[in-house]
């Protein structure tokens, strides 16, 4: 009878454990940096620079719109309070715009061009790539909240928890972002619609 009641207390013990699988506390967030307008070279070296990286584009060069993209991922415990289950992490993931530049010809006016209308057509580019970024931070939401928890914490869970599961996270997010930089080039094109390729083509009144 003693055995019975000790293994019946065993089981007892054991069950609310393994039903309490691993959780994960995710936050995605896009995060964009606003772009700074300088206008550092004249027209000539804008059109040389364009030249060298084969990317003269379907307007004449007044200017370049730029950024970098990246992604930090930050993985910690949850606090004992947020779940009863162990282990359990809270995780968060930034996808980033930074070093957003677009550059204005210094020497606009030699050409009566019309800068407002220049840096709004930059600014569009500028705009779209902020479009491309919310889209794949949605992406990588979706992905990361489909994850098994076996993936993300190891089955069974084991070793450093918070290091399994920073790796997990790193390696569905570059899955994700496998087709983000074709896809980010495409989206920056739309701000090239026969409208906006008008409105840049007047824009200035004397030609080269």
């Amino acid at each position: 009878m003693l055995d019975e009641v000790a293994l019946l207390a065993l089981m007892t013990a054991i069950v609310p454990v393994a039903a309490c699988p691993p959780e994960l506390d995710l936050d995605v967030v896009a995060e964009h940096h606003p772009p700074t307008v300088q206008s550092s070279y004249s027209l000539d070296q804008l059109r040389e620079f364009a030249t060298r990286l084969g990317r003269q584009g379907k307007h004449e060069v007044l200017g370049f719109y730029t950024s970098n993209f990246g992604y930090t991922v930050d993985v910690e415990p949850a606090k004992p309070a947020m779940s009863g289950c162990r282990p359990a992490v809270v995780a968060k993931v930034k996808m980033i715009l930074g070093d957003r530049v677009i550059e204005i010809g210094a020497d606009l006016q030699n050409r009566e061009c019309r800068r407002d209308l220049i840096l709004s057509h930059y600014m569009l580019h500028a705009q779209f790539d902020d479009r491309a970024l919310t889209e794949y931070a949605n992406r990588a939401l979706d992905a990361l909240r489909q994850m098994p928890t076996t993936e993300l914490f190891g089955n069974p869970p084991q070793g450093n928890v918070k290091d399994t599961a920073t790796e997990a996270i790193r390696r569905a997010l570059d899955k994700v972002l496998l087709s983000y930089d074709r896809e980010r080039e495409q989206t920056l094109a739309l701000a090239d619609s026969p409208e906006e390729l008008n409105k840049v083509a007047g824009a200035c009144r004397r030609t080269l």
